[in-house]
């Protein structure tokens, strides 16, 4: 009797198991299925330090929906910050605006948004089809950073080359060395439009025997092409001739070691023939590594592409 007891409530056991199975499932099969997250591409259009307000300042977009304090606590960024949400993919972007000026006044402009994938920088014009959050960073530069189209080819010399050096061998071969940009604070330097003083430089460079330097910049005259600088005079200066190198001295690294630049041309004579280009010669006969910084000198009213300031440093 015990024993047929113990198998119907095995029975009975089994068929509760079962149903409840089957109504779980049932229950399952019913429940809507989570959503799917959308990714989202947002706008940040930087901010900047106004040191005569002592205050940070946000750059905006216009017309761009912006995040509230809630959104923008959830994706880590201060309430101050500035983000906006950037639209469907393939739209065009806005264009953000900023008051941020540099020194002399001249407004920071807008260069594009950039954002990094995979460790590369990518620009774009328009709203990136992702599958994951992504945010465009606004490029505002001062004019001395500005990003610039590659220079158009040329039959001049350079390459193409916006500012560089023309190392004339002495085989006859040649090499261009570009010439880089930077600041100075240099107080006798020539503002070349750049919306500062500039001084041109390469690092690094070699020099070998009866090698001969020629200087070529842009922005000098009309801007649209090289010039050979420093630019000839007319006419011979009393003092500098037709045109003058100032070779600059730091602690013992001394220019005019390595350099001969002679202000009425390289063979002293005063006559510059008409399309003589003024260049340097390089006095060792041992081949060494060299880099430079030129200026193009101020000096007075005339005399500005006429005087160049050229530093060479040895490398150690």
């Amino acid at each position: 009797m015990k024993k047929l007891l113990s198998i119907a409530m095995a029975t009975a056991l089994a068929v509760t198991c079962t149903a409840g199975i089957a109504v779980g499932t049932a229950a399952a099969e019913e429940m809507p299925a989570p959503a799917a997250e959308t990714a989202q591409v947002y706008l940040v259009p930087g901010s900047w330090y106004d040191a005569d307000a002592k205050q940070t300042k946000y750059n905006t977009v216009e017309g761009a929906t912006a995040l509230s304090a809630e959104e923008k606590t959830a994706l880590n960024f201060s309430e101050a910050q500035t983000v906006y949400k950037a639209g469907a993919a393939g739209t065009t972007l806005p264009t953000p605006a900023t008051t941020h000026t540099d020194a002399e006044g001249e407004p920071f402009v807008f260069q594009g948004w950039w954002y990094i994938q995979a460790a590369t920088v990518t620009y774009t014009e328009t709203v990136p089809s992702v599958k994951e959050d992504l945010y465009l960073y606004a490029d505002f530069r001062a004019a001395l950073s500005q990003r610039h189209e590659p220079a158009a080819p040329t039959e001049q010399v350079g390459g193409g080359e916006k500012n560089f050096m023309l190392i004339t061998h002495e085989d006859d071969t040649q090499d261009v060395v570009p010439l880089l940009v930077s600041g100075t604070d240099v107080w006798n330097v020539y503002d070349m439009g750049y919306g500062s003083k500039v001084q041109f430089f390469n690092e690094y460079f070699t020099l070998k025997k009866n090698d001969r330097i020629k200087v070529y910049l842009t922005d000098i005259s009309d801007g649209a092409k090289h010039d050979d600088v420093p630019v000839p005079y007319p006419k011979p200066h009393p003092t500098y001739g037709y045109f003058s190198y100032t070779l600059e001295t730091s602690g013992n690294n001394r220019t005019s070691d390595y350099l001969f630049a002679d202000s009425y041309g390289l063979d002293g004579s005063g006559v510059v023939e008409e399309g003589e280009e003024p260049e340097m010669a390089y006095i060792p006969q041992e081949t060494l590594t060299f880099r430079i910084y030129i200026k193009v000198e101020a000096g007075g009213s005339g005399m500005r592409e006429n005087r160049l300031q050229v530093y060479l440093e040895r490398k150690a």
